[in-house]
């Protein structure tokens, strides 16, 4: 198993929390996309936490990006938080 990313994800009674850390390649990309995928279909907020990238590869934006706009558009509101929130999901 690849160790140069992890992602955590808790639940709290009104939102969900995706804590990510190491490099933001394709591979973790698309974890966040399922991930999010599993969670936007209920109300209530999403908070990706980016605090904790290191490398951020043009593959794995583009991976995102290319979901982003169909998340966002459920019923659960995503959120984007940390220094690299800019990066990764302008």
């Amino acid at each position: 198993m690849d160790r140069s990313y992890r992602m955590n994800i808790s639940r709290r009674p009104d939102s969900t929390h995706i804590h990510l850390k190491g490099k933001f390649d394709g591979s973790l990309a698309s974890l966040l996309v399922q991930a999010l995928e599993a969670h936007c279909r209920n109300p209530g907020r999403i908070v990706v936490h980016t605090d904790t990238i290191t490398n951020i590869h043009p593959f794995g934006i583009a991976v995102l990006q290319s979901h982003l706009p169909r998340l966002k558009s459920g019923p659960a509101k995503v959120t984007f938080t940390g220094e690299n929130r800019d990066r990764i999901a302008p």
